[in-house]
């Protein structure tokens, strides 16, 4: 007769708890109430669920490609598996990487403090990065009160253009800067917020110049 579940023994919690066939450790682990962190939802995106497999690796299925990519990221050991990918057809110990007394009260002060923020979250964004050409020379031939100057308007000229396409400005170094579109929710296309934003700030720089 064919077994329709297996046991998954939690080293910390010293608990077994039943895991189906068509189950992942993820799943198996939260469907018995266990607080298993999982940052990006189960994707395969991040590492915030992986387990130690300290038996019955033999048990579990070979990584997938989600989980493959993250492995060979981290360098992971062949007993580091991600549970939101992790299917299992035998018996096993696992012990969660994320699970200690601090790692709770960290996670649980961030949540209670900003739930939205909580561990982070995956988005879709669009990075666009712009610098002045030939700004090395100006600013070699220009007095840094100039240099300040000049750069001061660019940088709130080049700012309202960008929050008015529902942008933010992540950084700036020099002449450059690092903008992120995508984070607003009024943003219904951050890739085309990005475009009609690089093409105001040129024609505004055109202006400026």
């Amino acid at each position: 007769m064919k077994k329709m579940a297996n046991t998954i023994y939690l080293f910390k919690e010293q608990k077994e708890i039943s895991c189906p066939e068509e189950s992942t450790i993820l799943e198996a682990t939260l469907a018995a109430q266990i607080n298993h962190t999982h940052a990006c939802g189960g994707q395969g995106k991040c590492s915030t669920c992986r387990v130690s497999i300290m038996n019955g690796i033999e048990h579990c299925h070979p990584r997938n490609q989600a989980e493959e990519q993250i492995a060979e990221r981290l360098s992971f050991p062949e007993g580091i598996r991600l549970a939101c990918q992790t299917r299992i057809m035998g018996d096993i110990q696992i012990r969660r990487m994320v699970s200690d007394q601090l790692d709770m009260e960290l996670i649980s002060n961030q949540i209670s403090a900003k739930p939205d923020a909580a561990l982070g979250r995956q988005q879709l964004l669009t990075i666009v990065f712009t610098d002045i050409v030939n700004y090395t020379p100006f600013a070699e031939k220009s007095p840094p009160y100039d240099i300040v100057h000049v750069l001061s308007r660019y940088y709130n000229m080049m700012n309202t253009i960008i929050q008015e396409r529902h942008g933010i400005i992540s950084d700036v170094a020099g002449d450059g800067i690092l903008a992120v579109f995508g984070t607003d929710e009024k943003c219904q296309n951050s890739v085309l917020d990005a475009i009609n934003a690089i093409e105001e700030m040129n024609q505004a720089l055109s202006e400026f110049n």
